[in-house]
């Protein structure tokens, strides 16, 4: 089975499961493959889904449709459009962990490479955006100079 074909399939199960709202979601998005060369796992620009199968072979179900919940959850924090002119990796980090907490006190399973640290619980992705940039540019101060 091509694994677009299951992210389809998970989409489903989400909306006659147990979380219907986040699975309704999910259908109004569009879905994409990537060969990885742009999206090396599975990512959201708020209007798709854009799916590395690669990736996406290497998942559990469960663990497939706490990746998709967390994608929609992105777009539901309104995260593409509250960035700003913030560096868009980090700030996609930020958003991460905010959502992975969420997601992980909520049941659901994700991946183990997740990004999660409970020195974020309870921050907003800004919050947790503001305290990573402050370490890095902490951390850059306290190198020797050349």
């Amino acid at each position: 089975m091509r694994q677009i074909e299951r992210v389809r399939r998970a989409r489903s199960q989400l909306v006659m499961g147990r979380h219907p709202f986040y699975g309704c979601l999910a259908l109004n998005l569009k879905l994409e493959t990537s060969d990885g060369t742009r999206v090396g796992t599975m990512a959201t620009d708020g209007k798709r889904i854009i799916v590395n199968e690669d990736w996406v072979s290497s998942l559990s179900d469960d663990e497939l449709r706490g990746v998709i919940v967390h994608e929609v959850m992105h777009i539901a924090y309104g995260h593409p459009f509250r960035r700003g002119r913030r560096d868009p990796r980090e700030w996609n980090v930020a958003g991460d962990f905010a959502i992975n907490r969420d997601l992980l006190s909520q049941g659901f399973t994700l991946p183990g490479s997740r990004l999660y640290d409970p020195q974020f619980d309870g921050l907003s992705a800004e919050q947790i955006y503001a305290r990573r940039v402050a370490e890095a540019e902490e951390r850059r101060a306290q190198q020797p100079q050349r």
